[in-house]
This record gives structure tokens, sequence and C-alpha cells, in this order.
């Protein structure tokens, strides 16, 4: 078991995601359904996927999220450090706004590009396959799993945490996300998520 653990570890360490470029580059990729903005951002630093953030946002109105993305981009990047260059699945109004906003937080130059080929491309379309991962699911099951996660990450305390993870997916099971993904498992057919 020791050597199998050491030979993943290895595995993981020089894993590349990219062969021929060993460029940073975050990438972000952006699912927008009928009730909620998911994103999903890969930080790749030399090749290599070194973290993962993921946000899912539920505007007043989905169609007007072209107005949410700045915020959301933002903060992403309020504690990760980004790198010079951002890739982005979707044109949108404002990525000037982001790009200086981005540029003198962090005092170097950060550029948003939208690619439509090659490597970059591929990479966009990796992210945005993991928001629409995230946004095929209950979204109430999402907004679940974000509180325990956000109160794990806030407390030291295991006990605690788990005791609030219970509380939370008590009130899960009251949800009516909860009867749609069972009945739409016995009728073997896509659920029909409410959010509710």
């Amino acid at each position: 078991a020791k050597k199998l653990i050491e030979h993943l570890e290895n595995a993981r360490s020089t894993q590349t995601l990219m062969v021929s470029n060993t460029k940073s580059v975050d990438v972000i990729g952006i699912d927008v359904s009928n009730l909620d903005v998911v994103i999903s951002c890969l930080l790749i630093r030399s090749g290599r996927i070194i973290g993962e953030v993921k946000k899912t946002f539920e505007p007043i109105d989905t169609k007007k999220h072209d107005e949410y993305l700045p915020q959301i981009i933002l903060s992403i990047f309020s504690e990760n450090q980004p790198s010079e260059e951002i890739l982005v699945s979707h044109s949108f109004p404002y990525i000037d706004l982001i790009q200086e906003q981005l540029t003198k937080k962090w005092g170097r130059n950060i550029v948003l590009k939208t690619p439509k080929q090659g490597w970059k491309k591929e990479l966009l379309d990796t992210a945005l396959n993991k928001a629409q991962e995230i946004a095929s699911v209950s979204p109430s099951a999402v907004k679940a799993t974000k509180r325990v996660l956000n109160d794990l990450a806030k407390r030291e305390n295991l006990p605690a945490s788990l005791e609030f993870s219970r509380e939370v997916l008590a009130d899960l099971l009251q949800t009516e996300d909860l009867r749609e993904g069972v009945e739409a498992f016995v009728e073997k057919r896509a659920p029909k998520w409410v959010n509710k």
C-alpha cells in the first residue's frame, strides 16, 4: 500500500497537462442555465494544474449574466493570484474593466482572452465541461455542499462541522429537488431541478 501511495504521489507531481507547452495560464469555463451561473477555473502553472476554483452564482435574472461575470471573475482572483493570461470560454462586456482591475490589484499586466482554436481552446473546453458537470446536478445539493465545505473551512472542530453537515443534510432531505431526483431515477429520465 505504501508503494502504491508513493507511486500515485509521484505520478501526480510529474503529470503535465500540456506536453509541449509549460505556460502558466488560468482557464475559466462558464455555464449558464435558467437557474444559475456556474464557473470552473483551472489554475495552471508551468503546465500543471495546481488548483481549481468553482463558483455557483444565482443571479436574479440569468439572461443578464454578463452583468454578473465581472464580479464573479474578480472574486475568483481576490485571493488566488492570477497568471498573466486568463482564458475565458465566453466573450462578454467589461473584459477591459476586469483586466484593468486585476492589473491594478496584482501589479502586473493581466490579459483575458477567448481563444477559438488550439490547445488553449481545448483547455477552455475542459473548464467548461467541469462547469456543466456542476450545473447538471441539483442546485439545492450544490448549495448544501458549499455550505458544508465553507463551514468546514472556517472551523477547526471536526465534530462541530459534522453536526452542522447533519443539519444541512436534514434540510436537503426536505427539498423538492430530492423528490425530483428520486422520481427521475426511478422513471429513468433526466431530472428537472427546481432549486426548491
